[in-house]
């Protein structure tokens, strides 16, 4: 059974930001609240929104803003996202978040 986060687009940290290709369409782009000189752009995606942050010229942090969801789609969503970004730390989800 396919989940509607099933298609969210993974990206490579750190690379170019010439080089990220988004097929959603851009909500906003705005500083970043944070990092001087950083914008966070966030685009609206197949499966809710996708925030990125783009820093000197590359990609620095990928945040998914998905709909609630069930227990286990919540589970394969993070455990596909955690092979991408985990860099094979095992994940540990502790109540309403999930880390590594």
């Amino acid at each position: 059974m396919d989940c509607l986060t099933d298609d969210l687009p993974l990206l490579e940290l750190l690379c170019a930001a010439a080089e990220v290709r988004v097929a959603g369409e851009l909500e906003s782009s705005c500083p970043h609240e944070n990092a001087p000189d950083a914008v966070t752009d966030t685009y609206v995606v197949d499966g809710g929104r996708l925030l990125l942050t783009l820093w000197h010229g590359r990609l620095h942090e990928v945040i998914y803003r998905t709909p609630a969801e069930s227990v286990e789609d919540a589970s394969r969503r993070n455990s596909r996202l955690f092979a991408q970004y985990g860099q094979g730390l095992p994940i540990k989800e502790t109540g309403s978040s999930t880390e590594w």
